[in-house]
């Protein structure tokens, strides 16, 4: 029959938890910068050469994500631009909805992807397309973020037109509770 000896289990059992305990917060402490989650409204702006276009983007995450991933709804006034949506491929003038709506999820640490989609609609307002928005945010403060936009045109059943993804430069600045 085997013996234990508890009173030695329980000092052995009880190093080892402390020396997990010391090593759990060694490798915390090598990590200096803090980590800023998305979660908010952010105003924002991509810019394309000299000109700036206003966005923003609400970030949200999934319960019990936190930090991790969740959905993003974004707003963004958009002009009207000619697309070949029209038929035989003929181009057409088109605009995107106002808002779009989308899901994010953490990459690395203070790294974030995101994808959105719009509605194309041509100047009757009828559906015509879709646009795809992807890039990244890099919050580098707790209001502050620097990131990157691409967008992509497809017809209405997904199908790619052949438009190259141009990357655009993105800031954004956290919209902060203010009073009267």
């Amino acid at each position: 029959m085997i013996q234990v000896n508890m009173r030695g289990f329980s000092k052995v059992l009880s190093a080892v938890v402390v020396l997990a305990m010391m090593t759990g917060s060694a490798h915390a402490g090598q990590d200096p910068e803090p980590t800023y989650p998305p979660e908010g409204t952010w105003l924002a702006f991509a810019t394309q050469g000299n000109v700036k276009r206003p966005f923003m983007d609400t970030y949200a995450s999934l319960q019990n994500q936190h930090g991790l991933r969740g959905t993003v709804v974004c707003t963004l006034a958009q002009g009207r631009i000619l697309l070949p949506l029209g038929p035989q491929g003929a181009l057409i003038s088109v605009t995107g909805t106002q808002t779009g709506q989308g899901s994010w999820m953490r990459v690395e640490k203070n790294v974030y992807a995101f994808t959105a989609w719009r509605i194309l609609t041509d100047p009757e307002g009828k559906g015509v397309g879709w646009v795809r928005f992807w890039g990244e945010i890099k919050p580098d403060a707790p209001d502050h973020f620097l990131g990157e936009i691409n967008a992509a045109f497809y017809t209405l059943d997904f199908v790619a037109l052949p438009i190259p993804p141009v990357p655009v430069p993105t800031e954004g600045w956290r919209v902060a509770v203010q009073g009267q």
